[in-house]
């Protein structure tokens, strides 16, 4: 039986197009909005998850002129989708990629907004887009999700909006936190034992990336979902126009719409978070990956490279497996690689596969000092790559290349074209 072969995240790159924005939408000023358009268009906004939640900010966001939006969720559309997001029924019927069709009817409402839709998990996310996003909106239904997008959050030092919904309660809620010092309160510092060990659940409409059996679709009322997406943005606007002593910091606004209760509720940071609370240095290397030995990262902590956690945006593989079926050879191999893509030649001439069986998360200690004289680009790495490496409290990321993002959507689409040849 032929295995399937795991292929990088889905892109979907739609570029700036100012031309075909009519005279009388630009000349437009919203009332409410002041002088805000201008510092809107200079934004750069991450939105985590594309249900109800944040479809309906996605709309909004693009209606208001942010420059560039950055989306992800790995889901498609539930038959019944078309009940709680604004999606046609034929387009739920089709099992369309969430992302990808918000994303259209955003840049449809503002052809002038730079759009990259990923199709894939927070924790699939390259860490160079970061660079450049001054928020990220958090509006998913797993707690994995929360830990990934807050340590990216931390990482990066950006604020981390939760724009969530209970609609059994009736109950919308905003969180905002400044993830700027990394003493401050983080989304993770609350979370229960309880929360803490269902982090690998999620409930959602796709069954594809309901990742444990037993869970339904939330289906919450879509105007729960439109109370927290708008309250989302009105703290972009808040932001925007510097009105920083009117944000929520570290704290959670909840309403409910039963009884039009409102509550404002402070968040104490907790000094025992599972979530290392620590400021991250960032480095831009110019070279390209053959020209840089991973010895020279790890020289920024010292002689010594024992006790450093060295991780990559992709799982560090061990074994491949021949992908021949006469074969089916064992091979050890060092190197970063998405699981089941190419890594090598098997010596039968078939190429080899990285196998689930032998990779993980991080470069084991035994194999970093035969891998420190090796390009980094023999490591399986190449330009738009991030290297993060971590002693104790003290962390680095090593950014291989800033491409723009039509740069890097133009190699993710190649890199798919490549896996299905």
């Amino acid at each position: 039986m032929t295995q399937t072969r795991s292929r990088p995240p889905k892109v979907f790159y739609r570029p700036s197009r100012p031309g075909d924005v009519p005279a009388v939408a630009q000349a437009l000023t919203l009332k409410g909005l002041g002088t805000a358009r201008s510092a809107l268009q200079r934004m750069t906004v991450l939105l985590i998850g594309m249900g109800a939640v944040n479809a309906a900010l996605l709309e909004s966001a693009a209606r208001l002129g942010v420059g560039r939006l950055i989306c992800c969720d790995p889901a498609h559309f539930g038959p019944a989708s078309h009940l709680t997001q604004p999606v046609s029924p034929q387009q739920a019927a089709l099992g369309m990629a969430k992302a990808d069709v918000h994303c259209r009817r955003a840049h449809e409402i503002n052809p002038e907004c730079e759009i990259l839709c990923i199709q894939g998990f927070v924790q699939e996310l390259p860490r160079f887009l970061l660079r450049e996003v001054q928020v990220a909106i958090l509006a998913g239904d797993n707690i994995s999700a929360v830990v990934s997008a807050s340590q990216l959050a931390m990482d990066h030092g950006i604020p981390l909006i939760e724009s969530v919904v209970h609609g059994d309660s009736w109950l919308a809620y905003l969180r905002r936190f400044d993830l700027a010092n990394p003493e401050a309160v983080c989304p993770v510092c609350n979370l229960s034992e309880a929360e803490w060990q269902a982090r690998s659940q999620r409930a959602g409409c796709s069954i594809d990336t309901v990742l444990k059996p037993g869970l339904v679709p939330t289906r919450t009322l879509p105007i729960f979902c439109r109370v927290a997406a708008d309250w989302g943005v009105a703290e972009l606007i808040k932001q925007a126009t510097g009105q920083d002593e009117l944000l929520l910091c570290g704290e959670e606004l909840a309403i409910c719409l039963k009884n039009h209760k409102i509550w404002r509720t402070g968040y104490e940071r907790n000094f025992n978070c599972r979530l290392p609370h620590r400021a991250s240095t960032h480095v831009d290397l110019l070279q390209e990956p053959a020209q840089i030995e991973l010895r020279e990262l790890t020289a920024q902590f010292g002689d010594s490279a024992n006790d450093l956690q060295i991780t990559a945006e992709l799982p560090w593989i061990r074994q491949a497996q021949c992908e021949s079926p006469r074969c089916h050879l064992m091979t050890p191999v060092r190197r970063f690689a998405r699981l089941l893509a190419h890594v090598g030649t098997c010596r039968c001439g078939a190429p080899l596969i990285a196998g689930s069986g032998g990779h993980q998360s991080a470069i084991p200690a035994r194999d970093v000092a035969p891998c420190l004289n090796s390009p980094l680009s023999d490591l399986g790495l190449r330009g738009g790559h991030t290297v993060s490496i971590t002693r104790d409290d003290e962390r680095v990321h090593f950014y291989l290349g800033r491409p723009t993002l039509a740069e890097w959507a133009a190699a993710q689409e190649f890199a798919d074209a490549e896996a299905v040849s």
